[in-house]
């Protein structure tokens, strides 16, 4: 489905770069439990391996078990209002999430300190790999450090340099196929990705309707609903809109799993922050 913009936003997403492939380890070879000191918390449940459950096996999954809402680790959308800086919004969301899971206080981050970087000083867009390989080296600023209005372009001072390491994520797997998406969703784990030139971050896998796997993310343009995912309802059955309601809620986008394009501007999930050494 064609994504429609809101009034005023532009389309800000770069493809993934072919240089930059390779450059996270693949979430079929993750380690089982993750890294870090005591206590660590969301290790994944034992399994036989670590493959992704056959396509076939997703709705009883889906539809019989709860699964895992990272949605409840928002504490407020971002909004990148007249910038194309989508990939550095989503990339910061992801963060945060990650952050709060792992039982860290919620700081504010600023996407534009992000933007600053893989901008290139154009607002021309950015891609997700680029953004999240910042994210590893460089971290995210605080906004009580520097606010949006400060923009992209005005450079990063040596003290906010200094604070955004400890604003770092940690480890991120490149998801390669649809079968991985849904895998890591069932497992806890966010995923940034690509869609339509646009980037969100998904949080939740939601039950299957009619033969069609949904999921919902987190946007990037504020509490903003999109008409198309309005009008996308009422192709549904009466329960199972009702059931959109209480999930759907705005700043959210409803999506389907063949929707994410992969291949064009990639995938990936997180599961943990950095910490000390």
């Amino acid at each position: 489905m064609t994504l429609n913009y809101p009034v005023g936003y532009s389309r800000g997403l770069k493809p993934r770069r072919d240089d930059l492939r390779g450059r996270f380890r693949r979430f079929r070879d993750r380690d089982r439990q993750r890294p870090g000191p005591d206590p660590q918390p969301y290790v994944e449940p034992d399994q036989d391996d670590l493959d992704s459950p056959p396509v076939e096996s997703w709705d009883s999954i889906t539809d019989a078990d709860e699964q895992p809402d990272l949605g409840k680790f928002i504490t407020g959308f971002k909004d990148q209002e007249n910038n194309g800086s989508c990939g550095a919004e989503g990339t910061t969301q992801f963060t945060e999430i990650l952050r709060r899971q792992r039982g860290m206080d919620f700081v504010e981050l600023n996407p534009l300190s992000l933007y600053h970087y893989t901008s290139g000083g154009v607002d021309r867009g950015s891609g997700v790999d680029e953004n999240l390989v910042y994210a590893q080296s460089t971290g995210i600023v605080p906004m009580s450090d520097r606010d949006r209005s400060e923009g992209f372009l005005t450079p990063v001072s040596a003290a906010n340099q200094a604070t955004a390491m400890d604003y770092r994520i940690g480890e991120c797997f490149d998801v390669e196929d649809q079968a991985d998406f849904a895998h890591a969703l069932m497992l806890g784990y966010p995923v940034v990705f690509g869609w339509d030139a646009h980037c969100v971050c998904a949080v939740k896998l939601l039950r299957s309707h009619k033969g069609t796997r949904y999921f919902k993310a987190a946007g990037s343009w504020g509490a903003w609903v999109d008409p198309w995912e309005r009008e996308r309802r009422y192709r549904v059955t009466d329960d199972y809109r009702d059931y959109l309601r209480s999930e759907i809620t705005p700043g959210y986008h409803l999506l389907s799993l063949d929707e994410p394009e992969i291949e064009r501007y990639g995938a990936w999930a997180g599961r943990t922050v950095t910490w000390d050494e």
